[in-house]
């Protein structure tokens, strides 16, 4: 049980940081995750950085001195990378949320099969 959390935690440490580039970059890759569906937070990039500022942007994984109105958010995301995830299905709702998107790479997520 401790190494499954040793994973979990790995994986949200690592989701974290991609969330961070993204908000930084414009480009979101999520790819090699081991994500069964898109996470609430890739849906709503500012939300952290919101909430980091009403616990005085001290908590764990503090983003850095981003702030919500500087950062590509959700919207301005021009590349998504979901690749090379056990993804179950996407609902089409959460991909209006990247209403940039000139790239969404899917490549072995195993849709449809």
């Amino acid at each position: 049980a401790a190494s499954k959390n040793v994973t979990s935690n790995s994986i949200s440490l690592r989701l974290d940081q991609r969330l961070n580039v993204a908000r930084s970059s414009g480009q979101l890759n999520l790819s090699s995750l081991n994500l069964s569906c898109i996470p609430p937070g890739a849906l709503d990039l500012r939300a952290d950085l919101l909430n980091d500022r009403h616990r005085g942007g001290q908590g764990e994984g503090s983003n850095e001195g981003l702030k919500a109105w500087e950062c590509y958010g959700e919207e301005m995301q021009t590349l998504v990378d979901l690749s090379d995830n056990p993804l179950q299905e996407i609902d089409p709702r959460d991909l209006e949320s990247f209403k940039a998107v000139k790239k969404l790479r899917l490549r072995r997520c195993g849709l449809g099969a």
